[in-house]
């Protein structure tokens, strides 16, 4: 499949990055705003001992923190690597060179631990004694397809690479965090609170990579590091595109994908979701979302913004909630009842499995690869 963004009908485009624009624009003007009245309310809880504030390694005119950011070659980690660059010494897992003189790439793959025990010595040696200013965990892969039918070792590796590989990364840099009164940011998602056909091993690797973010942050609190996550919702970055590909990796024509639905008991059910056809309608729907979240999504500009406060801020949020709609989302899992969100999902995917294929792919003219 080509890494082109998939096409969509020229009105609907329009419509869709209008909103985007409009998102963007709104997020410019707020973002400072929840930023100072979060500064200002813990600052008062502070006051009175009810909040902790958390010390900050500022750049001088000799010293540079030293900050690792991991899946910075494309996307939502490399806009990070390069905002951060500005001020700090940033060292990045990515494949890109010569873009800052204070960004420099790093070898690191987060599930080998011979790469993390190497990392970890490259930045014992740069960090010296000021320890490690921020570990910026984004590195993970947008693994798709139905979970009645994914085989186990793609549900692992998407486990592996979204949570397996921050956890054993952080807990190997610990001791550099802690000397350095560090930070650790985990990017997860709004996907961590929300629900959608065909995106189960990535729902539950986020919701696990959120929930050992705030594990993590409870030990900080005692060891003087910051940990927050931070969720955004739709981003523009090449992640919708790697699902697309991986949505038609895990189709029923894969051999695996095939032999996994008819292993499974609940394909003599022609009514199951694991029977080929319901699958493949299923599938047709989560392709439909991707395609219309990445032309809906804001730039990643607007997570770094997050990050950067994250890292500059006496009181670092425990959950940084970027864009409208991943607000929105945490609101719904938070004020719906739960069996109105059994309806719902089970209207999406009973719609995405039975609706006529035209009606499903209404969203796009034409999926690349479909």
């Amino acid at each position: 499949m080509s890494m082109d963004p998939p096409p969509i009908s020229a009105a609907l485009g329009t419509v869709l990055h209008g909103m985007s624009a409009v998102h963007s624009a709104l997020l410019i003007v707020l973002a400072p705003v929840y930023y100072a009245i979060h500064d200002v309310l813990y600052f008062v809880l502070h006051l009175v001992g009810l909040a902790r504030a958390f010390p900050i390694q500022k750049p001088s005119g000799t010293f540079h923190p030293v900050v690792l950011v991991t899946g910075a070659s494309s996307g939502i980690g490399k806009e990070i690597a390069l905002n951060l660059a500005e001020n700090v010494e940033v060292k990045a897992e990515a494949r890109f060179r010569g873009v800052s003189v204070r960004l420099e790439p790093i070898l690191l793959d987060v599930i080998d631990p011979t790469a993390i025990a190497n990392a970890v010595r490259t930045l014992e040696s740069h960090s010296g004694d000021h320890g490690l200013a921020a570990l910026v965990n984004v590195a993970g892969g947008v693994i798709c397809g139905p979970l009645a039918s994914l085989p186990l070792a793609i549900f692992q590796h998407a486990l592996d690479s979204e949570v397996n590989g921050a956890f054993a990364l952080t807990r190997a840099l610990w001791p550099l965090l802690r000397k350095g009164h560090g930070r650790v940011l985990n990017v997860s998602s709004a996907g961590s609170d929300a629900l959608g056909p065909g995106f189960g091993s990535y729902h539950a690797a986020k919701a696990a990579l959120t929930a050992m973010t705030l594990v993590w942050r409870a030990k900080g609190v005692v060891d003087g590091v910051a940990v927050s996550a931070v969720e955004p919702g739709a981003i523009r970055t090449p992640a919708y595109i790697k699902a697309l590909e991986s949505l038609s990796q895990n189709s029923p024509t894969n051999p695996s994908v095939a032999s996994s639905l008819q292993a499974s008991p609940l394909t003599t059910d022609p009514d199951s979701p694991c029977s080929a056809t319901l699958h493949s309608r299923t599938q047709l729907l989560a392709k439909n979302i991707a395609t219309g979240f990445y032309h809906l999504g804001i730039p990643p500009s607007h997570v770094a913004r997050d990050v950067r406060h994250a890292l500059t801020s006496r009181f670092p949020a425990r959950r940084y909630r970027t864009g409208l709609d991943s607000a929105a989302v945490y609101m719904w899992s938070k004020l719906i009842p739960g069996w109105v969100a059994d309806v719902v999902m089970a209207a999406c995917v009973g719609f995405g499995a039975r609706a006529p294929a035209g009606v499903v792919n209404g969203i796009s003219e034409k999926v690349k690869g479909q």
